[in-house]
């Protein structure tokens, strides 16, 4: 057995009271492309940019060989042949490929001089990897494949022997992603250079890795070879084995509901646009009824991102429509509170009334202080256990969990029959995350349609009645919110299924199992 280039031992890193990684083990070999798997939140990026010194860990160890080292920055990480190409690549548009590379580099003499060096070393390494990119082009002028041509290119040129790829195809298209694999296969037999591949997508894993190590909630589930694996092996390991909780007072199916009369349509939806060039979203259509919860599950850059913004009015569609029985009594939660949901230099009551000001600007500041609109303020407040319990606390001197309540309050205090839901309970502690869950399902006993687009699996698993798996941009299906329909939900969202209507989701259901 080859020893092991990089060992990363016990690696913890937390953030408050989350722990991205806890006690994690990982090692790569020699000539390998070892893939680190896992859902979103799993803690796979925060290992990476520990191995790249973007993140010092709280405790743990990097060793290089028999060598343990203490990164300060990504410099230091650099120097010991260590190269991490982003998942958003760290290129200046404006600038040329050579220009982009001789960036943070100490220069020997004239600027002219060492810049025609770079391109000349860049025509060789592209002739030597088949990499066609022509050093004097701009960026602003490249496809994203060619955009992350560069970037390798840029670890080729640093003769870096370990480079870290994150989610290296969620911006190609099937063309460029079978010439990666070209090129990664032909770098680690050549060369034995090794690379960590994070993703999520499983027909990834088995085409071309070595070993993978699947992460969960932060912690290393296993690291097993690649060859032999099935996708249903690593779905169980990246899902696991997860008691669904049950809907309050009630667990619907989607024949509970009236289904014949929906409170949202949408219909043949087309918007957006994608890196790879497609469509963001391309031809979903759903339905919501009256109290019930629909889930919008799948991994980031799917097109959820793009959706929320269909549905909250700030994206115009390409084709297709979106219809609410009543466009009066709508309930936004955006992904991005801070710009969408609330004003931080406001005070919580301002945010409170930011709909009836919006509405009357020629109030201004009046209302708040009418004694009957003050009551209604301090109310709102301890109704949802905003802390500090003060109106007129602004609330960029709240929690996270506290702001959030406060868009809670002015939302959902209304009684809509529609409600938004995206990302609610993102970056929240496990208190304020339950108490948001709370208040969604109060709405939907209440009578209320409601969409909550998550990344969290087990959130939509618990609360919604079904759940809607988005991959590239379409719907792959609709399962109920149940234990046994995990496994396709997790084949779904590895895009290990072509995506189909809804009312087939049951077969696939049956075949994935």
């Amino acid at each position: 057995m080859a020893i092991p280039l990089v060992t990363l031992t016990q690696i913890t890193k937390r953030y408050g009271p989350v722990t991205a990684n806890c006690e994690v083990d990982f090692d790569l070999r020699p000539g390998e492309i070892h893939a680190l798997l896992g859902e979103n939140g799993s803690g796979k990026t925060t290992l990476m940019s520990i191995l790249y010194g973007l993140t010092r860990p709280d405790s743990g160890e990097i060793r290089l060989g028999d060598v343990v080292h203490k990164w300060r920055s990504p410099q230091d990480a650099i120097a010991n042949g260590i190269a991490m190409i982003p998942q958003q690549f760290r290129l200046v548009p404006s600038l040329t490929a050579a220009e982009n590379l001789i960036m943070g580099l100490k220069l020997r003499g004239r600027y002219g001089d060492r810049l025609r060096e770079v391109e000349n070393r860049l025509n060789e390494l592209s002739s030597q990897y088949g990499l066609k990119v022509d050093p004097s082009v701009r960026i602003e002028s490249l496809s994203m494949g060619e955009r992350q041509r560069i970037e390798i290119l840029r670890a080729l040129y640093h003769n870096s022997r370990i480079i870290l790829m994150d989610e290296p195809t969620s911006v190609l298209t099937p063309p460029e992603v079978e010439n990666l694999y070209v090129l990664l296969s032909e770098m680690i037999e050549r060369e034995q250079r090794s690379i960590v591949l994070t993703t999520h997508k499983i027909r990834e894993v088995l085409a071309i890795s070595h070993r993978v190590t699947v992460l969960r909630r932060g912690r290393k589930i296993d690291t097993v070879d690649a060859q032999g694996l099935t996708p249903s092996t690593l779905v169980e390991m990246m899902i696991g084995a997860r008691r669904v909780a049950t809907r309050s007072k009630r667990d619907q199916r989607r024949e509970d509901f009236d289904i014949k009369n929906p409170l949202i349509e949408i219909c043949s939806l087309v918007a957006g646009k994608a890196a790879s060039g497609l469509s963001a979203i391309n031809d979903v259509c759903l339905n919501v009824c009256s109290g019930e919860i629909l889930g919008i599950a799948g991994i980031e850059g799917n097109g959820q991102s793009e959706l929320e913004a269909v549905l909250a009015g700030l994206l115009e569609p390409t084709s297709g429509h979106v219809n609410f029985a009543d466009n009066e009594s709508i309930a936004y939660i955006p992904s991005d509170r801070n710009r969408h949901g609330v004003i931080p230099s406001f005070t919580v009551a301002e945010n409170l009334l930011l709909r009836q000001l919006a509405t009357a600007p020629g109030l201004g500041k009046a209302p708040i202080y009418q004694s009957g609109v003050s009551k209604r303020m301090q109310e709102l407040v301890e109704r949802y256990e905003i802390y500090p319990s003060d109106p007129s606390m602004r609330i960029r001197q709240l929690s996270g969990g506290n702001a959030q309540k406060v868009l809670l309050a002015r939302e959902l205090s209304r009684r809509p029959r529609i409600v938004l839901a995206a990302q609610p309970t993102l970056g929240l502690d496990v208190a304020a995350a339950s108490f948001v869950r709370n208040q969604l399902l109060e709405q939907a006993e209440a009578g209320a349609a409601i969409i909550v687009i998550s990344s969290d699996l087990d959130e939509l698993m618990g609360i919604c009645d079904s759940v809607a798996v988005m991959y590239a941009g379409e719907i792959c299906g609709v399962w109920p919110a149940q234990s046994e329909h995990l496994p396709a939900i997790g084949a779904a969202m590895a895009g290990l299924q072509p995506c189909i209507s809804a009312d087939l989701s049951e077969e696939v259901d049956r075949e994935t199992k």
